[in-house]
């Protein structure tokens, strides 16, 4: 017995230590150029946390209620902080362009008005609301920045001066600065770049956050396509950027532009699909001339689209297929860059060719652990649905 007694503590003893090897085998943290590298390796989902998704509520464009209210479309959204939920109509609809609904899905009201008088909108570029919980958007239009109160009053718009174009970005941080995306746009070139950056109040440039080209097929011989991906995410004190080419090489800034952490995942590539081929060739049906110069990649990007909660957690969305038909799987990471859990998530994303116009960053978030997210039904129409997120 005496013997037994002292071999347990060696047992948990050991068994402690191996955990400990195995948990530092998941990620390595080192120094690279003054910043800190966090470099996750791959680990199996039943060794991560696997949390549960349970639907809360949906707010459909086929329900017909809905419809009267001026809801036949959904071209992005965005929820506050105290879920609050404003679904962005398309700029070509009738009405007003900003629906309001309560955290239980039932609609409040709608404002925004089209026009071009104080406070009147032209042609909506949408945003994400702030960490004020202001709702802003630019106008292509009347070439300004408009940002709303929760209620839809017009706190102020100016004409910053920048030139506003479709894909555009100016989003007020909390601290005075801006997140800004421009389109730089040469015709004498053979791209064309899309660049991130943080400017401050005067809409000086601070820092390059990140960028990407994009080939103008006019002027080459042939191009790559699927485009290659630039995505950001917001936290409530860091900007989280992704890049195709830095491969899965996530770039973590603070509000004044510092490069505070980089966030690296080892990942299986996944294969371009035929169904891919198939719909690239589909996207660019009509433009026969531009379709015998695409070449198409033998792998899909590491990601196609990232954001971050309110706490600071990371949200990728990679290629990998999920447990269902129609879903990806999302790598989820903590406030300190270390990988700890996957979803399966059926999300609408918008795809096709590039147009300037198309919304880029109101498609899925994540607030108070309650996931919003665009799905396309079986019927062709959009659906906001939310999922309670149930951690382990």
């Amino acid at each position: 017995m005496k013997k037994l007694l002292l071999v347990i503590p060696l047992v948990i003893l050991l068994c402690f230590i191996f955990s400990c090897q195995v948990k530092k085998a998941k990620v390595e943290r080192f120094m690279e150029d003054g910043v800190e590298v966090v470099l996750n390796f791959a680990i199996s989902q039943n060794k991560s946390v696997n949390p549960v998704l349970n639907q809360i509520l949906s707010i459909d464009t086929e329900n017909e209620d809905l419809v009267e209210f001026g809801l036949n479309d959904i071209y992005g959204f965005d929820v506050s902080s105290s879920g609050d939920i404003f679904i962005f109509k398309p700029p070509r609809s009738q009405g007003n362009f900003i629906l309001k609904f309560n955290r239980n899905g039932e609609f409040i009201k709608s404002f925004g008005n089209r026009g071009q008088g104080p406070s009147e909108i032209q042609f909506p570029i949408y945003q994400k609301i702030n960490l004020h919980d202001e709702v802003s958007l630019l106008d292509a239009g009347n070439q300004k920045l408009l940002v709303f109160d929760g209620n839809g009053g017009i706190i102020h718009e100016s004409k910053p001066g920048l030139q506003i174009t479709g894909g555009g970005l100016l989003l007020p941080l909390t601290n005075g600065n801006y997140l800004y995306r421009e389109l730089e746009v040469d015709p004498s070139s053979d791209s064309f770049g899309v660049v991130l950056f943080l400017i401050d109040s005067k809409f000086e440039e601070m820092a390059e956050l990140g960028r990407t080209s994009i080939v103008n097929p006019r002027r080459v011989n042939q191009f790559s396509y699927p485009y290659p991906v630039i995505t950001w995410g917001l936290s409530n004190k860091y900007i989280f950027v992704g890049v195709e080419e830095r491969r899965y090489d996530i770039h973590v800034y603070d509000f004044e532009g510092q490069l505070i952490r980089r966030i690296r995942n080892e990942y299986t590539p996944v294969p371009f699909s035929e169904e891919s081929r198939e719909q690239v060739m589909k996207d660019w049906q009509g433009f026969e001339s531009y379709r015998k110069k695409i070449v198409m990649p033998e792998f899909n990007p590491p990601f196609q689209h990232l954001f971050a909660d309110d706490l600071g957690r990371l949200y990728v969305v990679t290629f990998e297929p999920g447990n269902n038909q129609g879903e990806y799987m999302t790598d989820v990471f903590d406030t300190e860059g270390v990988f700890y859990s996957r979803l399966s998530l059926r999300l609408y994303l918008p795809g096709g060719i590039f147009q300037g116009e198309n919304p880029w960053d109101s498609w899925v978030t994540v607030k108070n652990d309650i996931l919003y997210c665009i799905q396309e039904k079986v019927s062709g129409h959009k659906e906001l649905v939310a999922y309670k997120i149930m951690w382990e």
